[in-house]
């Protein structure tokens, strides 16, 4: 990944003295030597901050996922020689001025003949009104696929008619002091993830058990950071006094920082950004029963009454995968499950509510397989073959949810064969997806891009449905996440 730094100023340097500064809308807008800097605010304590050797993606909106709306109010801008600062009455945030010095030790000079940085490089640093330093970005990088840093072959993870790739990302300064938490659900062990990598994905595999990444890192020095690209981003935090952001593949980077007096401001920020979480039902509260798994009707009922005769509090009870015949068919095998519906109407009389497990996964053969096949609605490759996972895995292909048609029916087959029967809940199982997207292809996009925004699709298309079609609240029980 080609940082450039202080040892390729001389490269970066002269091109990057040329700057122009513009507000446009809420928007600072500065061209650093061919690149495009924009300062966004979000809220008198948010700025987002995008950078790109494009100037169409540095103008662009954020990503999948964020939905709040740009406001510059109290925001002014001021230029000086050392630099552009954008400023309200919480915060500011300066982009320095490049100014290369004269004196050169020789053997930089000789460096910067054979190497060099992807970008004209920016110093931005971030800091309170009162003028405490938040955050130092000191560099970032828009990589082309090459050798030197082993990224080559990810350009057979796109179509010709794919926008390019790049490896993009920031270094930001790392006090010895200071710490990092949050980036979703780690299971290695660390609250604080400083001096510990962060693999920022949905893998099932992971070393330490199954994790998803949120990238909103929060710290203990007034500020958290939100990252903006859905591919796979390593986090490598307070290593060498530095803290380094890398996504495998965007055509810009693109982050915002939300300073907060305390930790709760930070999560009222991200909220804004992403979103309120809407009010779940009253049952979500309290205790939730399941195992992997209740293989019968009678085995569920046998549980739910061995609860009441003893007294013992519960209000959900799941029932996971296999009730099916087969992956995709969206049934109930007649004898081990002869009657949903009634055995709801029992557990609701008993003061229970259902959730069920619904996968997004189809085998051949089954009922809807060939609807899907038709329409196009699977993650496919780039000749449009449905992804599976054989010979080792035969759970067949991944419904693509990115797609609205597609959502839109999958909602549908589940509210007329499952929701239909009595089930309260659904537990939207496999939403990595299963069956890793690089190198396949959702509607949105190439999979290698767009790697974590399944399960923001795969649980927005059951919400949305839940919203339209049923008189109760929602709640879904989904085994990744994402930002919205």
């Amino acid at each position: 990944l080609r940082m450039c730094g202080v040892a390729m100023m001389l490269m970066c340097g002269a091109a990057a003295m040329a700057q122009d500064a513009r507000l446009v809308d809420t928007r600072l807008i500065l061209d650093r030597g061919g690149s495009t800097i924009v300062f966004e605010p979000y809220a008198p304590n948010i700025i987002r901050v995008t950078l790109s050797l494009h100037k169409e993606p540095a103008l662009a909106p954020p990503g999948y996922g964020f939905t709040g709306t740009p406001n510059a109010a109290g925001w002014t801008h001021e230029h000086t020689d050392d630099g552009d600062t954008y400023r309200s009455g919480r915060m500011s945030v300066t982009l320095a001025a490049n100014k290369p010095g004269s004196n050169v030790l020789p053997t930089r000079l000789d460096i910067a003949r054979y190497f060099n940085g992807s970008t004209p490089g920016a110093h931005i640093t971030f800091s309170t009104a009162e003028g405490t330093r938040l955050l130092d970005m000191e560099g970032w990088a828009m990589a082309v696929p090459n050798h030197k840093d082993g990224t080559a072959g990810v350009v057979h993870d796109k179509r010709p008619s794919d926008a390019p790739f790049y490896q993009v990302g920031a270094t930001f300064a790392s006090p010895d002091n200071e710490h990092y938490y949050g980036l979703g659900q780690n299971q290695e062990g660390y609250l604080d993830h400083r001096g510990h990598t962060v693999e920022c994905w949905n893998n099932y595999l992971a070393t330490g058990g199954p994790t998803f990444c949120v990238p909103l890192m929060v710290t203990n020095k007034g500020y958290g950071v939100l990252w903006d690209n859905p591919s796979q981003t390593t986090i490598q935090p307070g290593f060498n006094e530095q803290t380094r952001w890398t996504s495998q593949v965007g055509d810009r980077v693109s982050f915002f920082v939300i300073a907060g007096s305390n930790t709760d401001e930070i999560y009222q920020g991200y909220r804004l950004l992403t979103g309120s979480t809407p009010m779940l039902p009253k049952a979500a509260y309290g205790f939730i029963q399941c195992k992997q798994r209740y293989s019968t009707q009678e085995e569920v009922m046998a549980v739910a009454k061995g609860y009441r005769e003893r007294h013992l509090p519960a209000d959900v009870i799941v029932v996971d995968w296999f009730y099916y015949s087969k992956m995709g068919q969206m049934d109930f095998v007649p004898s081990k499950w002869p009657d949903p519906a009634e055995m709801n109407k029992q557990l609701h009389a008993m003061g229970f509510e259902t959730m069920i497990s619904v996968w997004p996964r189809f085998e051949k053969g089954t009922r809807y397989y060939d609807l899907v096949l038709k329409n196009g609605w699977f993650e496919h490759l780039a000749d449009g073959t449905p992804m599976d996972g054989l010979p080792y895995d035969r759970a067949g292909s991944d419904i693509d949810t990115t797609n609205p048609a597609a959502a839109k029916w999958f909602w549908g087959a589940i509210r007329d064969n499952i929701i239909s029967k009595g089930f309260d809940s659904i537990w939207a199982d496999e939403t990595e997806p299963d069956l890793p997207p690089n190198g396949g292809y959702f509607s949105i996009g190439p999979g290698t891009r767009y790697y974590d925004v399944y399960p923001l699709f795969h649980t927005a298309a059951i919400y949305d449905g839940f919203r339209r079609d049923v008189p109760h609240r929602a709640l879904i029980l989904s085994r990744d996440a994402y930002p919205g």
